[in-house]
């Protein structure tokens, strides 16, 4: 069946510098741009090739979809599950991820973008992306179509991951980059109910399968809780047509003018792609268990750190025998009240929105009260309780 294509929004445009727009939202611009995401593409129709292009900017084989379907079906049925995207078979040999610049495509401020989130991946995890030398298997980016990549190794020789004009952002190319790697979409855990409503009624028709969950046995959380910082993580109104309707409601409140603009990587999608590629396996000992043992034999935990306002990787250097710290997601510490002081870039961050948690409620203008969030000073009272603070 020939589905309808989608109209280019000509008031979409597309900038010279990142406008901080939600991570979906400017994969979307791109491919409206290149006209790729304007056609049946994003209605899963199998290009000459057979692969398909999924939640808007991952590709996936004809083998890879084939088992998705399957492991749908058989957790429908109560079957048994057998192995997909998270089978080891997707991860780069060695924890090497060859790469090849397409020449002639990227000014030197783009690739200023593509150089800085390749360092961050080769820094906070032991996955080694490099240029590529005699490998058979490797990445290469180029303009292409819109923003888009496979999801891990396929053994198809070069693969690419497409970052056309719009795309040549830090965290679009970390995003992306995350995909090569084997990384899936945040949004569509298998235990996002828990984190999201999802407004499925706001989204065309033929663009809901976008919020389809992946299957415990598709998909390897490796028991990182959700994370609404995460870099994988699509905006407030994902597929949400021309109109931007709203299709993602964060369950905690605090989040839903936030997610999609993650500047870098977050603490969970460290501590995850470290767990995927095992990268402390050589080491002796252990970490708390909301840390995790990097390639250096160092434990690493959550710092106070706010992704969200410049990208700054929120991790902090922390040993096993230091007593464990508890986190909620917020990127800061829970703690008592008592033992605590406000973390003034979090309470920033919404204050910037107009609103702050005080007094054990939101106050500011999104939920209609009529005291204004002025200043971090305003937010401080409270933000403990919340879990936006810092031990002391």
């Amino acid at each position: 069946m020939v589905r309808c294509c989608r109209k280019v929004n000509k008031s979409q445009k597309i900038h010279d510098k990142d406008d901080g727009a939600p991570l979906d939202e400017m994969i979307m611009r791109a491919g409206q741009s290149t006209a790729y995401a304007i056609g049946l593409d994003l209605t899963e129709t199998p290009m000459a090739d057979g692969t398909v292009l999924q939640e808007g900017d991952m590709l996936l084989t004809p083998e890879q979809l084939a088992e998705d379907v399957q492991d749908k079906r058989a957790e429908a049925m109560g079957l048994g599950k057998r192995k997909g995207i998270k089978s080891t078979r997707y991860r780069w040999d060695n924890k090497v991820m060859p790469y090849v610049i397409k020449g002639g495509t990227f000014n030197s401020g783009d690739m200023t973008e593509i150089n800085n989130a390749i360092a961050d991946w080769n820094k906070y995890t032991c996955v080694t992306l490099r240029e590529r030398t005699i490998e058979p298997n490797y990445i290469t980016l180029q303009n292409g179509k819109g923003c888009s990549s496979y999801v891990g190794v396929i053994n198809w020789g070069s693969q690419p991951v497409n970052l056309a004009r719009g795309c040549r952002y830090k965290r679009i190319v970390l995003h992306e980059l995350g995909h090569a790697l084997g990384f899936q979409h945040e949004q569509c855990r298998y235990d996002r109910d828990d984190h999201l409503d999802i407004f499925i009624d706001n989204v065309d028709e033929d663009m809901q399968h976008n919020f389809d969950k992946y299957t415990r046995s598709s998909m390897n959380t490796h028991d990182v809780p959700y994370d609404y910082s995460s870099v994988m993580q699509y905006g407030e109104t994902a597929f949400g047509g021309d109109l931007r309707k709203m299709t993602i409601q964060t369950k905690d409140p605090r989040y839903q003018k936030l997610i999609g603009t993650s500047y870098g990587l977050s603490f969970a999608d460290l501590k995850t792609m470290n767990a995927m590629y095992k990268c402390g396996s050589h080491c002796p000992g252990s970490c708390p268990s909301n840390g995790y043992m990097d390639k250096n034999c160092q434990c690493q935990c959550r710092s106070n750190a706010n992704n969200f306002i410049s990208g700054t990787v929120p991790i902090k250097s922390c040993g096993s025998g230091s007593g464990e710290i508890t986190g909620d997601g917020t990127g800061g510490a829970i703690c008592d009240g008592s033992k605590c002081g406000c973390s003034k870039g979090f309470c920033w961050t919404y204050c910037k929105l107009g609103w702050c948690y005080t007094n054990g409620k939101f106050e500011g203008t999104q939920d209609g009260d009529d005291i204004p969030c002025q200043s971090d000073n305003h937010c401080m009272q409270g933000w403990s309780c919340a879990g936006a603070c810092t031990p002391v």
